[in-house]
């Protein structure tokens, strides 16, 4: 994974840049499960600290869980635009200096370790494509 996501990287010129105005990312996480086990899930997916009741932080990334108020049982269930009915979404940004590549990287483990964990995630970001299934919406494969 980590070569095939070094290619698309350097074939878009992203390679050791920052981009100030495009850092900010949402993923979308749809679950049944609790507020708090998914919190506490996803602070151990990114060995992170614990800053508050809502807020995450590791070297990379910090995260705020925010419970959505435009989760809706059933408009979360349409394709391919439920997930914006979603329960729950992370707001993403980086954590301090950081090398654009190395941000993209930590939120693609992010992504990959909740797909495996079953939760349905999407990101909505302006890099979505350097994601993998990139980010999640309507990902029909490579």
């Amino acid at each position: 994974m980590m070569e095939l996501f070094n290619n698309q990287i350097y074939k878009r010129g992203f390679a050791n840049t920052m981009i100030e105005n495009d850092t900010f990312c949402k993923i979308f996480i749809d679950t049944d499960e609790q507020y708090e086990y998914l919190y506490h899930l996803i602070n151990k997916l990114v060995n992170g600290n614990a800053e508050t009741r809502r807020d995450i932080k590791n070297e990379t990334l910090v995260l705020s869980l925010v419970k959505n108020d435009d989760f809706d049982a059933i408009q979360r269930l349409d394709f391919p635009d439920g997930f914006l009915h979603s329960r729950y979404y992370l707001e993403v940004e980086p954590n301090g200096n950081f090398e654009f590549q190395r941000y993209i990287m930590s939120i693609s483990l992010l992504l990959e370790s909740l797909w495996t964990s079953g939760l349905n995630a999407v990101a909505a970001c302006d890099f979505e494509e350097l994601l993998p299934r990139k980010g999640g919406y309507n990902y029909v494969g490579d």
